[in-house]
């Protein structure tokens, strides 16, 4: 993922992007979904709410399972976290920054048949 991420940002280069701002984006998620250590994601997740204030629980929570974290007491303690990010980031944000409110979440039944 890491890789395809380099090659999308040496389009970015090319194209002459003015939208910097969502550079770093890739590289977070990849630190999210990259993170050997579970506990080690609510780290990744502070830079991301910082730079982009409108990512969801709904955000998180897919790129938590693209990874392999579907439920379980350390997904919903990275869901605490993001709360509480958000809450004191609350009076900070810049609605410029807002990248992830125009991403629809599909709903995902992980119920076994």
């Amino acid at each position: 993922m890491r890789q395809q991420w380099e090659v999308l940002d040496r389009l970015f280069d090319n194209l002459s992007t003015t939208c910097d701002w969502l550079r770093p984006v890739g590289g977070q998620l990849c630190d999210i979904i990259g993170t050997k250590n579970k506990s080690d994601i609510k780290n990744g997740l502070q830079p991301l709410v910082r730079d982009y204030p409108d990512i969801s629980k709904k955000h998180v929570s897919a790129v938590l399972y693209f990874r392999g974290l579907m439920n379980g007491e350390e997904k919903r303690a990275i869901l605490r976290h993001l709360e509480e990010l958000q809450s004191n980031l609350e009076s900070g944000r810049d609605p410029s920054r807002a990248f992830f409110g125009t991403i629809e979440v599909p709903t995902i039944d992980c119920s076994l048949s």
